[in-house]
């Protein structure tokens, strides 16, 4: 399988698969993929095992030599994922955590970073926190070890409260609250 790219945005085109040309499997040219196009950018990548690339061509990438020269393709590395968590109760099990709407009850949310694997990153990461009601102990703040935590606390108003954590290069995550009526 040829795997065709851009010489200089190192992004990848397109990739074809032998031809059957006058009783012989050959590589096809670019020429005859791409009839009438300007292709003097791309290059190309001969990969064996054509079979384990079957997938989207946007999940894929170059793979470099210790020379930066191209030789192959692997998968992109997914991106790191935040998860939050929480110490606020579900009292009436509808699997939103719940605060009383008293403007000072506070409910303690933890946020862990972890790669592809399931491991901590242990780089240090700044998030951007957001909600759509309460207040939070802080709106930016950076992890350590994969981790940090920050407190949101209750508005008097009786609703729901989406607290959202973001991170450039990794994917976000967001966790809702609901702030419940005094006595309820």
């Amino acid at each position: 399988m040829m795997v065709i790219y851009d010489r200089q945005t190192k992004e990848l085109v397109s990739f074809a698969g032998q031809i059957f040309d006058n009783g012989e499997w050959r590589e096809p040219t670019l020429a005859e993929i791409y009839p009438g196009e300007d292709h003097g950018n791309w290059d190309v990548v001969y990969v064996k095992e054509a079979i384990k690339y079957a997938i989207p061509l946007n999940e894929l990438q170059l793979k470099y030599d210790q020379n930066g020269t191209p030789i192959g393709v692997e998968r992109k590395p997914k991106p790191p994922q935040i998860f939050i968590t929480t110490n606020a109760p579900d009292t009436d099990g509808d699997g939103l955590p719940e605060i009383p709407a008293d403007a000072s009850s506070k409910a303690a949310i933890a946020i862990e970073v972890k790669d592809s694997t399931g491991n901590l990153v242990q780089q240090e990461l700044p998030l951007n926190i957001s909600t759509t009601a309460g207040s939070l102990s802080a709106r930016r703040l950076s992890t350590q070890n994969g981790q940090a935590t920050v407190e949101l606390t209750s508005s008097q108003e009786t609703v729901t409260a989406i607290v959202k954590v973001e991170s450039d290069g990794a994917q976000s995550a967001s966790l809702t609250f609901e702030f419940m009526p005094i006595g309820a």
